[in-house]
């Protein structure tokens, strides 16, 4: 049975984005004000508040991204299940 995989660029593309957005979030809190394990001797409140911005809002979306995905892996097992059967 020949069973065709759907495949969402446009969710690859968002979590490419995501990934280089996480690098960035990373690489900004060596200098914002929060605790963090490692810290620069010079902070910046800009830094402050673009790792306060990513962490509100970019996480939550993220997660989104990997959940879609998720969802249609374990849609697409299912469907595969049924259709051998």
């Amino acid at each position: 049975m020949n069973i065709e995989k759907k495949r969402y660029h446009d969710l690859d593309w968002l979590r490419v984005l995501g990934m280089v957005g996480i690098f960035l979030f990373h690489n900004a809190r060596f200098f914002n004000d929060e605790d963090w394990h490692v810290k620069n001797n010079v902070l910046d409140f800009g830094m402050s508040v673009f790792v306060w911005i990513l962490n509100r809002l970019f996480y939550h979306e993220l997660d989104s991204f990997s959940f879609s995905q998720v969802f249609a892996a374990c849609n697409f097992i299912v469907y595969y299940h049924h259709a051998s059967v």
